[in-house]
């Protein structure tokens, strides 16, 4: 998981910070996230051949609240799953989660979250397993705006790619 983070953040980075841009010259760092955000996630299944395209099956409404010095301090997942055979609306709530920012804009960002069953379809079990110890989402960073009002994140999954943009 860790190598296609690492090409997708490669991607991305190419993406944002084209040669000659002016977001080059700009330091950032953990500072530069800090308030609360709403997020728009997108889930794109995983195709079943190289040929094939990457099939929107999911959207969802993040939000969350960062303290500036690398931590989130709360944060709600509102999930809409239209996967093959299944629809499911699943809610989350973040247990922990921390981010870091390098000074060229780009960084991680790793959250917890707990399925809250009575807000959730029953079949979100299957992508939020009821467990004590639920999975860690690392995710890759990007952030363009030295004000910190936007960002981004991408991350992937046994199910999905996921990308995330993020304004304040």
């Amino acid at each position: 998981m860790l190598r296609v983070t690492s090409i997708v953040l490669f991607w991305m980075s190419e993406l944002f910070f084209a040669p000659g841009a002016s977001a080059q010259q700009i330091s950032f760092n953990n500072a530069v996230i800090q308030g609360a955000y709403k997020c728009n996630l997108t889930a794109y299944g995983l195709p079943s051949k190289a040929s094939d395209p990457f099939p929107v099956t999911a959207l969802g409404d993040i939000t969350g609240v960062a303290d500036g010095r690398g931590k989130w301090t709360s944060g709600e997942w509102h999930h809409s799953i239209d996967a093959p055979g299944m629809h499911a609306n699943c809610h989350l709530t973040m247990i922990s989660g921390t981010y870091s920012v390098r000074p060229n804009g780009t960084g991680t960002d790793i959250t917890k979250w707990r399925l809250v069953k009575g807000d959730s379809a029953p079949n979100c079990l299957m992508y939020f397993p009821d467990a004590a110890e639920t999975p860690t989402t690392e995710s890759a960073l990007i952030v363009r705006d030295p004000s910190g009002k936007m960002f981004y994140s991408t991350s992937i999954n046994p199910f999905a790619v996921l990308v995330t943009a993020c304004q304040k």
